[in-house]
């Protein structure tokens, strides 16, 4: 005997009620699901927790996840879209991806060479200076008295 479900005025109400789709172990993980998500046309969510720590689940012991979260009505597109990313990451050849050279823009800075760094370092060597000139002339002004 099947059972046959029938729409009713809530399942209108509720297209655009946020339900999960997937948990992902970290709230970068589900930030990068979400642009994939997006890039497919589905609106998706995650509400992290910054960069607090993950707080055991009190039934599992475990860490929970980050939940990313689309519009009932997008459920079940979602679903396809992530049970089929791990064959379109297989499928791609990092080695004909050119991501190009570094250049000045993009290469990132020596904090030794920083002017924040190289104006520290000067003031050190000042300081420094001037408590040898100090401790020179305590030095020599203290055997006189």
């Amino acid at each position: 005997m099947t059972t046959e479900r029938f729409a009713s005025p809530d399942d209108d109400e509720r297209a655009d009620e946020l339900v999960p789709v997937i948990e992902a172990k970290t709230e970068f993980e589900a930030k990068s699901l979400v642009v994939v998500l997006e890039a497919a046309g589905i609106r998706a969510v995650t509400f992290g927790s910054g960069d607090l720590p993950s707080v055991p689940s009190l039934t599992t012991g475990r860490p929970r996840g980050v939940a990313v979260q689309v519009a009932r009505r997008d459920r079940a597109a979602a679903e396809r879209i992530l049970a089929n990313l791990p064959r379109e990451a297989d499928a791609i050849d990092w080695d004909a991806v050119d991501v190009g050279e570094p250049t000045e823009e993009t290469r990132p800075a020596s904090f030794l060479s920083s002017p924040g760094f190289i104006r520290f370092a000067i003031m050190l060597l000042l300081i420094g200076g001037l408590l040898t000139v100090a401790g020179a002339a305590l030095e020599l002004f203290g055997r006189r008295g």
